[in-house]
């Protein structure tokens, strides 16, 4: 069993609209934050194999994850609450829910092409420190989402390798025997496996942040896509789930003859299951590529929307994408003459769906795929700044409290106070709400 002890202008501006991005696309999302987001609904689409290490860390019993779930789907709104956290938490080198400083009003607004998370434009005043009694977790994802939900959740890992900081989040110590619910211990796993989340936003710097709810803006069939390394091994995966089962599904890798690569269901069915490929090795840096699937209906979907996803690079995303494999009317799209950025706007990757459609139900796992945990915590943080998954690991520096301890946070809207409780190896927070609260 493995254990883990560290986890604890304006006028121009007024001239030239803001780009809105489609499911997917945008260049300022972080690698680390796409894979996480893929992750995640990896592990949803069957719980058990994600909690297969688990073992008597998961003291509520696997009994509890029983079945696949439906995916989260990216918010942008969502994405900009998290990646502003993790943006101002590095910077003080700090590990806490709350913001640690009271936000400004209008941080939504500036965030991030005005403001791009400091504490001097961010902060009232222009000051902030670890600890402080700040803007409440739930009311900065308020700022940024404009709305309150009917369920919400907010993960926190000191560090941003994707597979690192889903394992400690699944195999942490924690649960009640037989009480299939969050108890505070077993926070992190219960808000990444539970049904009465759909969406997700997710923030990387030195730490990975994931901001969850109940309302969801998409239903797209490719519902997330990265790359990442598990040790060694890199991996490419999509995540499907549609109505009609999977067709074929594909990595359209470089824009080479041979670019055309088929993907295998490594976890999950025909209608809610991860489709991979790994082994791949000798790619170029800022490498493109771009996922596509053809279900049994016909039906024809890609990931991104439009444009393709970068291997090894400063940027996720870029505009241009080579010919499809599975589509004959897409020819695929040129370079920008600008460069691979469409430019600016606050829209990392909302906008509609142009196709695909949602399953209401789960799907059963045919067995196999591999575990997205794994690994050992190498505590802190990692500076990295590019889209690189074999990144070296590094010690992000001294931050505010003890790593071997933390807390976690849940908050009753009947009684109206917090409840506090210790634990070795989680660091979570969750706050639900019995209203239904449309969109």
């Amino acid at each position: 069993m493995r254990s883990y002890s560290h986890l604890c202008v304006f006028f121009a501006a007024a001239l030239v609209p803001a780009i809105s991005f489609a499911y997917g696309e945008g260049d300022d999302i972080p690698y680390n934050a796409r894979a996480i987001h893929l992750l995640t609904n990896e592990a949803r689409t069957d719980p058990a194999v994600a909690l297969e290490t688990c073992g008597n860390n998961c003291a509520e019993g696997l009994a509890c994850y029983e079945g696949a779930r439906q995916p989260l789907y990216w918010r942008t709104d969502l994405a900009h609450a998290a990646q502003f956290h993790a943006k101002m938490t590095s910077d003080l080198s700090c590990m806490q829910h709350p913001s640690p400083c009271e936000l400004v009003s209008t941080i939504a607004d500036d965030y991030p092409d005005k403001c791009d998370g400091s504490v001097a434009c961010a902060c009232v005043g222009g000051t902030a420190s670890c600890h402080s009694t700040g803007t409440d977790t739930f009311d900065r994802i308020t700022l940024f989402t404009g709305k309150e939900f009917s369920s919400r959740a907010e993960n926190i890992a000191f560090t941003a390798d994707p597979v690192k900081a889903m394992n400690m989040w699944l195999n942490e110590t924690g649960g009640n025997p037989g009480v299939c619910d969050y108890v505070g211990s077993n926070g992190h796993r219960w808000s990444i496996l539970s049904p009465e989340y759909n969406a997700i936003g997710v923030g990387t710097v030195n730490l990975a942040v994931q901001d969850f709810s109940s309302i969801k803006k998409e239903t797209a069939a490719l519902s997330a896509g990265s790359h990442y390394m598990n040790g060694t091994l890199l991996w490419f995966k999509t995540h499907y789930y549609a109505s009609a089962e999977a067709s074929q599904v594909k990595l359209v890798l470089g824009d080479g003859e041979d670019r055309c690569r088929d993907l295998e269901l490594t976890v999950g069915s025909a209608v809610n299951g991860v489709y991979g490929i790994s082994g791949l090795s000798g790619l170029e840096a800022c490498t493109p590529y771009y996922y596509e699937v053809v279900d049994a209906d016909g039906t024809y979907t890609k990931f991104p929307t439009q444009g393709s996803l970068l291997y090894d690079c400063e940027k996720s995303w870029k505009a241009a994408h080579a010919p499809s494999c599975l589509n004959p009317d897409d020819p695929g799209s040129p370079e920008d003459p600008g460069g691979d950025n469409p430019g600016g706007g606050d829209n990392p990757g909302g906008g509609d769906n142009p196709g695909g459609g949602d399953n209401p139900g789960g799907g059963d796992n045919p067995g196999g795929g591999d575990n997205p945990g794994g690994g050992d915590n190498p505590g802190g943080g990692e500076p990295q700044d590019k889209n690189d998954p074999a990144a070296s690991q590094a010690d992000a520096g001294p931050k505010s409290g003890s790593d071997d301890c933390s807390v976690t946070l849940h908050r009753s809207t009947q009684s109206g106070w917090w409840l506090l409780l210790t634990g070795a190896l989680s660091l979570g927070l969750i706050r639900r709400r019995r209203n239904s609260v449309r969109n």
